[in-house]
């Protein structure tokens, strides 16, 4: 019979083993995964007899004031799948998380085709990213770090992003920077500026970034890529030329869902 928990630390060896079978990731992105996020997200599951059958996780995230999370590693084993059981544990897991004060929940799909399958559940793909393509000559026109501050990496999303984002907290930026240099991505960390970034073919590819302000983000890259050019996705800007990246939610019939969300920082 299947019965479904919030999943405590003694069933970290099981979600472990669940993770690596059904995700192409490393023993030690995994066990970095668990062990830099388990304070910070709640994990569900479903069993049979004690066996962990699936498992997914909610990382603990805020957007424009009000408790959210993002929704990730949704998972199940090969002979338990199209028996509905992922689809009970998003709903188990997501009542849990309306009662623990959750407004927003958000995600990305690891495939498109998988968006239709969590509009099941009411989510919408109001999560879009802007891609803008530089030269090196342009960024060096607006390389400025004139006037550099320290800052907490809270303080640099909200000076960078505005509003209608999720806001990641200093400890799943530490998780992040280290999550990704394990699969080879340049990571520029300093106190005005967090930029994620993969160069292939003389392109350097920027799939997350925040800075003090776009010269201080411009500098940094120029500094730690010698790419001739770069294209940073980043939070879309209205009337701009969007691409739909995640979905999300409402679980608070008072709350509407906010338009152009960013989501930011995910999992690989």
């Amino acid at each position: 019979m299947i019965e479904f928990f919030k999943a405590d630390k003694n069933d970290v060896a099981q979600l472990k083993m669940l993770w690596l079978e059904c995700f192409e990731d490393t023993n030690q992105a995994v066990d970095l995964f668990f062990d830099k996020n388990w304070h910070q997200m709640r994990a569900f599951c479903a069993k049979d007899n004690d066996r962990i059958v699936s498992a997914l996780y909610l990382i603990n995230a805020v957007l424009n004031g009000q408790k959210a999370h993002y929704l990730c590693g949704a998972s199940t084993k090969v002979g338990y799948r199209k028996r509905n059981i992922m689809s009970n544990l998003i709903e188990f897991a997501l009542e849990i998380a309306k009662q623990d004060g959750d407004k927003f929940s958000t995600l990305v799909p690891a495939q498109a085709s998988l968006y239709e399958y969590y509009a099941r559940f009411g989510y919408k793909a109001e999560c879009f990213v802007e891609k803008r393509m530089y030269s090196r000559t342009e960024l060096l026109k607006l390389d400025d770090c004139s006037a550099i501050e320290n800052y907490d990496f809270e303080q640099l999303q909200r000076i960078y992003l505005e509003n209608n984002f999720l806001l990641w907290n200093n400890n799943y930026k530490k998780f992040a920077r280290e999550y990704y240099r394990l699969y080879g991505v340049s990571v520029i960390c300093t106190s005005d500026c967090f930029a994620l970034f993969e160069e292939n073919n003389g392109c350097a590819e920027v799939f997350y970034a925040v800075s003090a302000n776009e010269g201080v983000l411009a500098k940094r890259l120029i500094e730690n890529s010698n790419a001739e050019r770069f294209m940073i996705f980043g939070k879309a800007k209205e009337n701009s030329n969007k691409e739909k990246c995640g979905m999300i939610k409402s679980l608070d019939n008072n709350m509407t869902i906010p338009k152009d969300v960013f989501i930011g920082i995910t999992l690989m």
